[in-house]
């Protein structure tokens, strides 16, 4: 529902104004309708990726259109950092993981030079990187960003299901199980975590029954 009404919101009000080409933005209502319409075009995309879902053409096609967009937003914005992890994730669609790691990168090093501090921008960009870390097999990076996630928002299940993945891939099992208990308990819908927990559970009765 709420990337519906994203999507709503983005066609309403660029349906009231002419669409600005990348690198036009000339005023913050600019910058407001391109960000809206890079969200529209790509926020279902980066859902599926998160979900372990396939791409299709489509979300290819509409990071491309939205990558040139939220460049120009950038540079009307130069210090806003929920702009770069936006840059991030269409670049993340494309398959650009290694620029996309970078724009992260670029959104934390902002958000620790700025004085308001935006904790769920923050955690959500650690979340990223670790993602993209376990992509790179880069176990060591992927448990330090999911714990600086953790650091700002413990009980959130997404970055316990990642942690508990990471966990679960350096062999540390007891973690594992605990961060995804905690993981379904915050979220019964968890299925990722869930089925860790059945692999985990059919991992340990398998030597049981083998018996002696």
């Amino acid at each position: 529902m709420k990337n519906f009404v994203i999507l709503v919101a983005a066609l309403a009000l660029l349906a009231g104004c002419s669409q600005k080409k990348a690198g036009s933005l000339t005023s913050e209502t600019d910058r407001n309708a391109a960000v809206l319409q890079v969200k529209a075009l790509t926020t279902m995309s980066f859902a599926k990726l998160l979900a372990d879902e396939p791409l299709d053409e489509s979300d290819k096609s509409n990071a491309e259109r939205a990558l040139p967009i939220v460049a120009s937003v950038i540079e009307f914005s130069p210090n806003q950092p929920a702009y770069f992890v936006l840059r991030a994730r269409c670049q993340w669609v494309l398959g650009k993981t290694d620029e996309a790691k970078k724009s992260l990168e670029q959104a934390v090093s902002i958000q620790d030079q700025l004085h308001t501090a935006e904790p769920v921008l923050e955690a959500e960009a650690h979340h990223d990187l670790a993602r993209l870390a376990i992509l790179d097999n880069k176990w060591d990076d992927a448990g330090r960003e999911a714990q600086k996630a953790l650091t700002l928002f413990p009980d959130d299940s997404r970055y316990l299901t990642t942690n508990a993945s990471v966990l679960l891939q350096t062999k540390d099992i007891a973690g594992a199980r605990a961060a995804a208990t905690k993981a379904l308990k915050a979220d019964p819908q968890n299925s990722v975590a869930l089925s860790m927990l059945k692999m985990i559970q059919a991992s340990e009765d398998g030597p049981k029954k083998a018996g002696p």
